[in-house]
């Protein structure tokens, strides 16, 4: 019998390019602005932390860009946003 493994990803630019590849999923469906919207832009926010955690800001900041057009945010409203994103779901963004 053949025992299941989690696949592990051997270097940093196998997870850098998945997270790429969700990130440009979400934000095409941001960009068509569908009624599931909000929920894609919770996604890429709440996983702000997480990505950050391993040094994957500069990976993000395209696709922050892209919700800050999308949703018209001057950079205050946006960090009221960002803030407001997380705490709706009561995950607390460390800013």
């Amino acid at each position: 019998m053949i025992k299941l493994k989690d696949y592990e990803p051997k270097i940093y630019d196998e997870i850098f390019g998945y997270w790429q590849r969700i990130l440009d999923i979400l934000s095409n469906r941001i960009v068509k602005k569908t009624d599931r919207q909000g929920a894609y832009i919770g996604v890429i926010i709440n996983s702000i932390r997480s990505i950050t955690l391993y040094h994957g800001f500069d990976l993000l900041v395209d696709y922050l860009n892209i919700i800050f057009n999308v949703k018209d945010w001057c950079c205050e409203e946006g960090l009221r946003e960002l803030i407001h994103y997380t705490n709706k779901g009561n995950n607390k963004l460390l800013l």
